[in-house]
């Protein structure tokens, strides 16, 4: 099961390789095209807390079909990515309040960066991962938010529920001054949004292997 998953790994869509044999390692790595669908039932939230409660924003946009270049290195033990990305558009966060969700849009520069992006640059793998049908992957993606990026590690969980579909899932603490964010203040300032926020991500992907390149 482990085989595709390498390649499709997060948020957002990410991995694949060989996991029923562990490939030696004077063998040279491997390249190829992985096709991709991020299903319906994935989302992403945002939560924080103000000074007066706690806040999660919803948001199910981002759901796309696609493809990506994978590249192993010789020990199967890293992945280089290229063109996985999720786009998630500012406007489609749900705050369950409506002032809260007009501040939160214009704070995450909603007006002049219409999407928050999310683009994986390479999976590190750990050798329990091999022949099993869930466990934990680090990933290297870049995020940008409100138009400002920062590259960060990302811890995530994982679940194959057959040869072809993956959950991936997990948290990463940010702070939105780290991406030139004035936290909002709804309710005309008397309520004051905490810097630090909390991305959670749900991922179920469904992979296909387009062709491998020698």
């Amino acid at each position: 099961m482990f085989n595709n998953l390498l390649i499709i790994i997060l948020l957002f869509p990410f991995f694949s390789v060989a996991g029923e044999n562990v490939p030696s390692e004077n063998k040279h790595g491997e390249r190829g095209y992985i096709a991709y669908t991020v299903n319906n039932n994935s989302w992403l939230s945002i939560t924080g807390t103000t000074s007066i409660n706690s806040f999660e924003c919803f948001s199910s946009s981002g759901l796309s079909n696609g493809y990506i270049l994978t590249e192993t290195n010789r020990h199967h033990s890293k992945i280089n990515i290229t063109d996985a990305r999720i786009l998630v558009e500012v406007n489609s966060f749900d705050c369950k309040n409506p002032l809260l969700n007009r501040d939160m849009h214009n704070s995450l520069g909603g007006n002049e960066n219409p999407d928050i992006e999310i683009k994986l640059l390479d999976v590190n793998l750990g050798e329990e991962n091999f022949n099993s049908s869930d466990g934990n992957i680090t990933a290297n993606v870049v995020i940008t938010i409100n138009g400002k990026s920062r590259k960060t590690e990302l811890d995530i969980g994982w679940h194959s529920t057959d040869e072809f579909e993956y959950h991936f899932r997990g948290s990463k603490e940010l702070f939105m001054s780290d991406f030139e964010i004035d936290p909002p203040s709804p309710a005309l300032g008397l309520v004051k949004v905490n810097d630090k926020i909390t991305v959670n991500y749900n991922y179920n992907i469904q992979t296909s292997i387009i062709s491998r390149i020698d």
